[in-house]
């Protein structure tokens, strides 16, 4: 049975980076792993991993929530039957969002600080969404100041796939945490 993972946070905050990210590593251990680009106003993923080219894309107007593509993502989100099943949202909390993850299993939150993290870790408990990671995204050398204890900290999340220790330890605290829930 497929465990369908969202990943959200606030808008630019790194969320289509890191789960680009995280589906090439899984990838590359060989993982039955599917993405998916639920926030169809960005359209960042298909970029992002280099199946096209940056010069191509086209952003759709945001808002425009009777977008038959919206619909289209989350029926195709659902339909997965890989293993692990990504799922890439907007960075906006509102009505549409709550329909995007009513399939979602469990949850991947990131902010770029802890009151943006906060929000989103709010809005999963609504939803009754396990949240099995929590990701603070920064850019340089200098972490934010965060109090909570199980936040992860991933660096420098600009529109390409990282291959970096980071990634490494949100896979394998993903992977643990699907491995107990078993």
């Amino acid at each position: 049975m497929p465990t369908r993972i969202v990943v959200g946070g606030v808008a630019n905050c790194g969320k289509s980076t890191l789960t680009a990210s995280i589906y090439r590593e899984m990838q590359a251990r060989g993982i039955n792993v599917g993405i998916h680009e639920l926030d169809v106003f960005e359209n960042t993923i298909p970029y992002i991993l280099g199946i096209e080219s940056w010069g191509q894309r086209i952003k759709v107007k945001s808002g425009d929530w009777a977008n038959p593509c919206i619909s289209q993502a989350i029926a195709t989100f659902t339909r997965d039957k890989r293993h692990f099943v990504l799922g890439d949202l907007t960075g906006i909390i509102d009505g549409l969002l709550e329909k995007m993850v009513e399939k979602a299993d469990l949850a991947i939150a990131i902010g770029k600080d802890q009151q943006s993290l906060q929000d989103w870790l709010d809005f999963f408990k609504s939803q009754k969404i396990p949240v099995i990671i929590k990701v603070i995204s920064y850019v340089g050398d200098t972490l934010p100041q965060c109090s909570f204890e199980d936040v992860i900290f991933v660096g420098n999340l600009k529109r390409k796939v990282l291959k970096n220790d980071e990634i490494y330890r949100v896979v394998n605290q993903l992977l643990i945490v699907c491995n107990h829930a078993d």
